[in-house]
């Protein structure tokens, strides 16, 4: 599937389903509007408010390269289907944009990971270092990253890790997906397929949260996403995001003053520069989804009745649209958009 094919293809289905995706959140969506694109008009379940959503709270980082280097047991499945997604998330944001008359704020990378020596010589062993992965040069971070003083880290840069406006983006997906919405429950009655997308909720799904906080945008702040181990700066035309702890099984979206302080004081070790002007915006929490072994479920539940969409943990925001094409192609019954060995993903 290409999103800027328009075709009603509903040959691989023996009939016209009536079916039902459960959570608009940027994965739901995102399948919504790439049937959508097929010609086939789903129904989006959704009873919560926006900021509730996992996809609202992100810092809508798509970094494929820094997350396979991070993550100790990341296969290469889902390391092939990041990239993948990765590599069609320009396409994608063309077309959502041509679609709403919107922008979504997509950024090409690079992004700017700080790895402890020790770190990089483990990574280095295990042959996990792509070719592309460099080191940042002092130019570079003079221009990028203005008084950056990270002692003990090697600046390595991941020229494909770019970003996206997650919020804005889930907001157009909302405005190209609004005939397809409701909060009636109603509708599960009669649907013949449901997807289920609901993030923590779904079914062997846990909650993991993350607080965040985000400053008025200030020249000392960094040009490019950076990123040390599950933290991150990631500006944004309108906001700078700090963010975030790591808290398992926590499903509050309560925040606490003194999480939000201790976050800036991390960004701030490491560029003291930001601390001269900076003007607090918002503290929020979300709740990441994370499945088993922080790989997503993507698949048949009950074969031709329940599918999942879920569990994308970190990477939603980067994921949505390979899972979409995945989604898509396991209902009409097609061969999956990417050769890659899949099933370690599959629930």
């Amino acid at each position: 599937m290409r999103y800027g094919a328009c075709m009603s293809v509903r040959s691989a289905l023996d009939r016209s389903p009536e079916i039902v995706i459960r959570g608009a959140g940027i994965i739901g969506l995102s399948v919504a509007w790439s049937l959508l694109q097929k010609g086939i008009r789903p129904t989006i379940l959704d009873t919560s408010s926006v900021n509730q959503r996992a996809s609202w709270a992100a810092a809508g980082m798509l970094s494929a390269q820094f997350e396979a280097l991070i993550e100790p047991d990341v296969s290469a499945g889902l390391r092939d289907f990041s990239a993948y997604s990765s590599s069609i998330w320009p396409e994608f944001a063309a077309h959502l944009e041509k679609a709403s008359g919107a922008g979504v704020g997509y950024r090409p990378g690079p992004t700017l990971g700080l790895v402890r020596s020790d770190q990089l010589s483990v990574l280095e062993r295990d042959n996990r270092l792509g070719g592309s992965i460099g080191t940042a040069s002092d130019t570079f971070l003079e221009q990028s990253v203005p008084g950056l003083e990270a002692k003990g880290y090697r600046k390595v840069l991941f020229p494909l890790d770019g970003q996206v406006d997650n919020r804005a983006v889930l907001q157009v997906l909302l405005h190209v997906c609004a005939d397809c919405l409701t909060d009636d429950a109603r509708v599960m009655q009669s649907a013949d397929i449901l997807v289920d997308c609901m993030g923590w909720q779904s079914p062997d799904v846990r909650p993991v949260k993350g607080q965040m906080v985000s400053l008025k945008p200030d020249a000392s702040h960094p040009q490019i996403p950076v990123r040390w181990g599950a933290a991150y700066i990631v500006p944004k035309s309108d906001r700078t995001i700090i963010g975030a702890t790591v808290e398992p099984d926590n499903a509050s979206l309560d925040t606490q003053e003194s999480v939000s302080e201790s976050l800036l004081a991390s960004a701030f070790n490491l560029i003291p520069d930001m601390s001269q002007n900076a003007e607090i915006l918002e503290r929020w929490a979300g709740l990441r989804p994370m499945a088993r072994r922080q790989r997503p479920k993507i698949g048949w539940l009950d074969e031709g009745r329940h599918y999942l969409a879920t569990g994308h943990y970190r990477n939603g925001i980067l994921l949505a649209p390979a899972t979409a094409e995945l989604v898509v192609c396991d209902l009409l019954g097609e061969p999956p958009p990417v050769a890659h060995d899949l099933s370690d993903l599959r629930p």
